[in-house]
């Protein structure tokens, strides 16, 4: 389809301000650096807030830290979507390991 934009969207917020302005649903949603410890509190509204944007793709930027964060995390994303692993970057001296995930809601699977 044609582009139509790109938004910073806070999970949480409402998402009508977002679908009015881009003129309909999105046709992918990224989401980068959003699951971490710190954030666990969130993921609950973090994973609401993808559904809610009815987009059939959401692509997910994850540096893995910590295996039980990933583990929990994908958990729970896992009750809503079907989770891809797209690819990669293992981890290097001093980085991560880096992948990108798809997200495909389970009604669409």
């Amino acid at each position: 389809g044609d582009f139509r934009g790109t938004f910073v969207y806070r999970f949480g917020d409402a998402i009508d301000d977002v679908v009015a302005r881009l003129g309909g649903r999105p046709d992918v949603v990224l989401a980068a650096d959003v699951v971490y410890e710190g954030t666990r509190e969130d993921w609950p509204e973090l994973i609401a807030s993808l559904v809610s944007f009815g987009s059939p793709t959401v692509l997910l930027g994850h540096t893995s830290r910590y295996r039980h964060v990933d583990d929990a995390f994908f958990a729970l994303a896992a009750r809503s979507f079907a989770v891809t692993q797209l690819g990669g970057v293992p981890a290097a001296s001093g980085v991560a390991p880096s992948a990108i995930y798809r997200l495909v809601p389970l009604e669409l699977v």
